[in-house]
């Protein structure tokens, strides 16, 4: 019923209500009404920050550059492993939103077929500088040599489970190494991987 009408009008609407807060706790604090919140809370879906769900990245980069590439007119069909490094190291306090964004101007600027480090905002690399990975190998006695190798196998094995979307035994095949090899090599970086990609 309109205000200041008397004729009721049948409507048939759908009402989709979205938040970052735990109204749960306003209600108990009195700063969000219960009643309200009653007539929302029909079907509640709870979707993790992405930083809680990096498995979901890839997907996003290929839906976002599918999108950005129809808006401006290019033909974008991947992103570098170096590139999709940022990806992974940035916890994403923005949510979908930072990540489209970021995903965009990447778009706009990238001249290849494939998305490069050199296209992705200054303000987004700037923030997260390449990883130390001395912090995850043991340095208390091993030579620098031993901690170049260490480095080197460490950067080859990431770069293929990122660009075989962490499939172990593609990754492995790629470097032409048996699966179990494989996986003990991921295990022995286990501090490393584990904070990253949850492996």
């Amino acid at each position: 019923m309109r205000v200041g009408g008397t004729q009721e009008i049948k409507t048939d609407v759908r009402l989709i209500a979205a938040t970052n807060r735990n109204l749960a706790e306003m209600i108990k604090n009195n700063s969000f009404r219960k009643d309200l919140y009653y007539r929302l809370a029909v079907l509640t879906l709870h979707i993790p920050p992405l930083r809680e769900r990096t498995d979901d990245i890839i997907d996003l980069c290929d839906y976002f550059i599918k999108k950005f590439n129809v808006k401006f007119q290019k033909n974008i069909k991947s992103i570098s492993s170096d590139a999709l490094k940022f990806f992974y190291k940035n916890e994403w306090r923005g949510n979908i939103r930072e990540f489209q964004n970021v995903i965009e101007h990447s778009v706009l600027f990238e001249d290849t077929d494939k998305i490069q480090t050199e296209s992705l905002p200054d303000f987004f690399k700037s923030q997260y500088c390449d990883i130390e990975l001395q912090n995850s190998i043991d340095d208390s006695s091993e030579s620098i040599y031993e901690k170049k190798l260490l480095e080197l196998e460490l950067n080859m094995i990431e770069d293929a489970l990122i660009k075989n979307r962490f499939n172990k035994s593609r990754a492995a095949a790629e470097l032409g190494l048996s699966r179990q090899v494989f996986q003990y090599k991921v295990n022995r970086f286990k501090e490393y991987f584990g904070s990253k990609y949850n492996l």
